[in-house]
């Protein structure tokens, strides 16, 4: 095999030095500015030093759109052998047994963990754009900690931007680090006055007017934008269009199809302008920027595990992920950063960003370390330890969802849960749903919550979206909306092509990919049930009632009762407002559950459904408090009884119910016995 590598790639100055590195040591860090090319060539490097190798050369990737677009890259460059070269998504895998480069997210990588604890099927794994530090990130990074004690042939590669490097190395017992040059032109940063930054004004206006400044007055090149949000892309790409019709602008974000992300890596007459979220601050090079705009703006998810509640706000970004931003020009030509933002906000903004081990929600992680025997949390190998209380709040989740005992051991429920990839408050559900006997549909729906929504809401064209959706609308739930978008996918889909599905989903607004990645799931999950042989299917009808009370064993925290108009009110005293995109936002009960609480301009519900209270307490017994007032004896019943009043956490979910007093609590007995003698017996009212 004839391996070359791109002489305009810094990179390829350093092969033979990364070889012998690999070669002599277990674990390896390699450091490299964006544009280096250690994601393409790093894989390529390790194939030529070991020609002989048995095992695969798996490469973690953070998100889905680099996984595929870099293995399409190193297979071209390796001559295009359809099975040298391959990638593994989620419910995509184009890998053979002829595989000897496996690219794939972080997230497969861990899956894989589950059936073969030890890796085997890996010689080397190389852990890319570890810098971005996600869950999955640290969480491998702690994983292989442990297991190259066990498999001391094992190569593990961790690769990352300039950022912190020495902070792998140490807790790798102090591994070598390799630095590889990246920009091979400067790169002159531009900030704006105090008075103009993204602060004082409107940051889209300040974007646009600044892109206006850089084609009126620079030379001619493609530029690279980054805004905190969909919703500003679209935005701001309707001005571009309209104010700078000689350039061409491109969207990039997480969300939008794999068709349209690839647009950016085409050649076009005119210059381009990319408008990106922080998906293109590290994970993939967008070629021939020349100039950068920097809002220095992104939303950044957040857990709290107090009020568990996710929070999206748009935030200032580390002194790292303005670096990573700038770094994606320079590569053609000298660049220009234009941050929108003043010098005095750069160097007051914190110097790396949070871990996201330290922003979300780690009862999944503990789910299946307690089911990898992993050991306790706290004491295991993370390179940045989650916070003690984030541990308790995960543990505490787990037990009320019947996953874990009180010593902490796996119980029956858990055990079932932990081999399901999904949200264990999604896998407890389906369990539930076993016992009201509507697990075929219930399947469906929990398939759809682990994936993004297949509904798209363009903002150019909210209102034809929304009109659109009607069309599988339910009166009380977006449960059953779900539910009713999967019923005519699949009654389409019944002798129909791919082309007409395709179509089915732009006329109705929905994601073509998504629909597939939703059917996959299900399928995947279907076998997993199946296997089981715990879940039972049946195809009987599902009442609405089975589906929404096997829903509130999960989502039982997320109840509100209305407060006013579509402001409800929650269990801890939180004023909630039913999303305005939810078919329920005029028209839902006095009481609802929520697929989520989600905090972005205000504390939002959704994927809302009516529910009675009653099934709250049914769902959620356990976790109600219960008070009586008005204890009496009662002539006609021969009984003491009492009003009671039912609680979850702070909210009264009954008030009034007549009730037997003695035997709602033993507590109770002695001031039954009371009023007994002094009501019944010594009044002779018996």
């Amino acid at each position: 095999m004839d391996f070359s590598y791109p002489q305009d790639l810094s990179i390829s100055s350093y092969v033979n030095e990364i070889g012998d590195l690999i070669k002599g040591n277990q674990v390896v860090i390699i450091a490299g500015e964006t544009g280096s090319g250690k994601t393409t060539q790093i894989p390529k490097i390790c194939l030529q030093t070991f020609p002989e190798l048995h095992g695969i050369i798996g490469c973690t990737q953070p998100r889905r759109i680099a996984a595929t677009s870099v293995s399409a890259r190193v297979k071209e460059e390796l001559g295009g052998l359809q099975s040298l070269v391959s990638y593994k998504i989620r419910f995509q895998d184009k890998t053979s047994d002829d595989t000897r480069i496996k690219f794939m997210t972080d997230g497969v990588l861990l899956a894989e963990t589950r059936n073969d604890p030890l890796l085997r099927k890996y010689s080397i794994i190389i852990i890319d754009e570890a810098h971005e530090r996600s869950l999955n990130i640290d969480f491998l990074l702690g994983y292989l900690h442990t297991l190259i004690a066990k498999r001391n042939k094992l190569k593990l590669i961790i690769t990352s931007a300039t950022i912190d490097t020495g902070a792998f190395s140490k807790h790798f017992q102090n591994a070598p680090i390799l630095t590889v040059s990246g920009r091979t032109y400067p790169v002159d940063h531009r900030y704006s006055p105090p008075d103009d930054s993204v602060e004082e004004l409107n940051y889209l206006e300040h974007c646009v007017d600044v892109i206006a400044e850089i084609c009126d007055h620079q030379p001619p090149g493609d530029i690279l934008v980054f805004l905190p949000t969909e919703r500003d892309i679209i935005n701001c790409s309707e001005i571009l269009q309209g104010r700078l019709p000689n350039h061409i602008t491109l969207k990039l974000f997480g969300r939008l199809q794999q068709s349209d992300q690839q647009r950016i890596f085409k050649h076009y007459q005119k210059p381009k302008i990319v408008l990106a979220t922080n998906v293109a601050e590290t994970s993939l090079t967008v070629p021939g920027i020349r100039y950068v705009v920097d809002t220095g703006l992104a939303r950044i998810s957040t857990y709290n595990p107090r009020s568990r509640t996710t929070i999206l706000p748009v935030t200032r970004i580390s002194q790292a992920s303005c670096n990573q931003r700038s770094g994606r020009c320079g590569r053609v030509g000298p660049g220009i950063c234009f941050r929108l933002f003043s010098e005095e906000d750069f160097l007051s903004r914190p110097e790396y960003t949070i871990p996201e081990i330290h922003r979300v929600n780690l009862a999944e992680v503990i789910l299946q370390m307690v089911a990898l025997k992993l050991g306790d949390p706290f004491d295991f190998p993370f390179l940045t330890p989650p916070k003690p209380a984030a541990i308790r709040d995960g543990y505490r989740m787990l037990q009320e969802l019947g996953a874990i005992s009180k010593t902490k051991d796996l119980t029956k429920y858990g055990k079932m849960m932990s081999r399901l990839p999904i949200d264990p408050i999604i896998s407890r559900i389906i369990i539930e749903a076993d016992k009201n006997n509507c697990v075929r549909d219930i399947a469906i729906i929990a398939s759809v919550l682990a994936i993004q929504d297949p509904r798209v809401r363009p903002a150019e064209k909210e209102s034809l979206a929304d009109e659109a959706h009607k069309t599988f609308a339910h009166p009380q739930s977006d449960f059953l909306v779900l539910l009713n978008i999967w019923n005519s996918f699949h009654y389409m889909a019944k002798g129909f092509s791919w082309s007409r599905l395709k179509r089915f989903c732009a006329r109705n607004f929905l994601s073509f990919q998504r629909m597939r990645e939703w059917i996959d799931l299900h399928e995947q999950l279907t076998r997993i049930l199946n296997r089981e042989k715990q879940i039972h299917f049946s195809d009987d009808e599902s009442s609405y009632e089975a589906i929404h009370q096997s829903l509130l064993s999960g989502f039982f925290r997320q109840c509100a009762r209305r407060k006013k108009g579509s402001v409800y009110q929650d269990s801890v005293n939180r004023e909630i407002m039913i999303f305005p995109g939810s078919q329920q936002f005029t028209r839902s009960g006095d009481w609802i559950v929520a697929g989520s609480f989600i905090e972005t301009s205000r504390l939002f519900a959704h994927t809302v459904a009516t529910i009675e209270p009653e099934w709250i307490e049914q769902c959620a017994n356990q976790f109600c408090s219960y008070s009586w007032s008005n204890i009496r004896w009662e002539k006609k019943s021969g009984r003491v009884v009492a009003d009671e009043t039912v609680s979850l956490h702070g909210l009264i979910i009954l008030a009034g119910r007549t009730v037997n007093f003695p035997q709602r609590n033993k507590k109770n007995i002695p001031e039954a016995r009371t009023v007994f003698i002094q009501k019944a017996l010594l009044e002779g009212r018996v």
